[in-house]
């Protein structure tokens, strides 16, 4: 038994609403025939991905069917460079956020040391909040100069959100998306990241993962555009990106069991902010420059790899890949930057005083 969006009432409002139906699994599981692209596959996994890019952006141009729950797994028989098969969900955002629907497939497994038993999530690691031994004159100054600096940050963001859509315009530049680009199908292509290199950078500048992300994204549409250019990047370019943090107490996929445990601090939905981030796009010569922006946000990573995945419009980027070789590109050289400090570092260390980086 499941449910389906039907409409409520004849009104000009056509209000929906969830009724009971009965499931055909045959209408929701699709095995893909991919015919003779599957023996290629065998011999080079690269045929595979294309094969998996260009299903998925067959299904971004598809509309599911409202007449039946608006869900479905397309099986793709077929090796990748990662997997000998793929299975891609195709459902509407009504049936769950991504986070609890990763928890639901997670509970749907087992051990394949031991079949019975269900497969165990790392527990996410908490900060200890510090906790003042008293309350005196000293914390309450440092309290009141944060929440001045949290007030003066948060005034100068609200200044420049209004004034994005008054004056404030991104510079219009070659890869530009044109007028209706969300109407139009995406392809969506991704990339493997080495947890350890952006570890290796981080450990070495003292930032965080997220500035060594946002860096690296910096330094390839930095390469990426002069490319477009000629070499000749335009000056003074101003390219925001609207960043997505996660608020939410308890971040990560978390056991469905605890999820739905009472009193659970894991809560169901989404619980996001966001803002607008200026990507620098200029020529560093020490690529480390790229990573010294200050950020916050989260980052989800699986065991020692890190995900990237983009989202195009063909029309605007039509070769998305050559930017995702950029992103690798500028890990690698940013990797190698690091490398040759460390031998330094580890002398510095010997000295009794203390080093900051800017």
């Amino acid at each position: 038994m499941s449910f389906i969006p039907k409409v409520a009432d004849n009104s000009w409002r056509q209000k929906l609403r969830w009724v009971p139906t009965k499931v055909n699994l045959d209408e929701h599981i699709v095995l893909a025939d991919p015919g003779p692209k599957s023996a290629e596959a065998a011999r080079d996994p690269n045929v595979g991905d294309l094969y998996v890019e260009n299903y998925t952006a067959g299904l971004c141009s598809s509309q599911l069917d409202y007449s039946r729950p608006p869900w479905e797994v397309h099986i793709l028989p077929i090796r990748t460079s990662e997997a000998a098969c793929v299975a891609v969900f195709h459902l509407n955002h009504s049936m769950g956020d991504g986070t609890s629907l990763m928890s639901l497939l997670h509970a749907c497994t087992h051990r394949t040391s031991d079949p019975e038993s269900l497969p165990s999530l790392p527990k996410t690691r908490r900060h200890p909040t510090p906790v003042a031994a008293n309350f005196g004159p000293f914390i309450f100054l440092c309290w009141i100069w944060n929440f001045l600096i949290y007030l003066w940050n948060t005034l100068i963001e609200v200044i420049l959100l209004v004034s994005t859509p008054i004056y404030l315009k991104d510079t219009k530049i070659l890869n530009m998306g044109k007028e209706g680009i969300e109407y139009r199908p995406r392809r969506i292509v991704h990339r493997t990241l080495c947890l350890d290199d952006i570890i290796t950078i981080k450990n070495t500048i003292g930032c965080t993962i997220n500035d060594v992300l946002v860096g690296a994204t910096s330094a390839a549409l930095s390469r990426y555009l002069s490319r477009k250019y000629g070499g000749l990047l335009p000056k003074q370019l101003l390219i925001r990106a609207a960043l997505v943090v996660n608020i939410l107490r308890i971040s990560g996929i978390n056991d469905l069991s605890y999820m739905m445990k009472e009193g659970s601090e894991a809560k169901w939905g989404n619980r996001i902010g966001h803002f607008l981030l200026r990507l620098p796009v200029l020529k560093c010569e020490d690529p480390l420059d790229y990573a010294r922006n200050p950020l916050t946000m989260q980052v989800q990573s699986y065991l020692n790899k890190i995900k990237v995945v983009v989202q195009v419009d063909e029309q605007a980027i039509p070769d998305p890949h050559r930017f995702l070789d950029d992103i690798t590109h500028s890990v690698q050289i940013m990797k190698g930057a690091a490398a040759s400090l460390i031998p330094s570092s580890r002398n510095l260390q010997k000295v009794p005083i203390v080093l900051s980086s800017s």
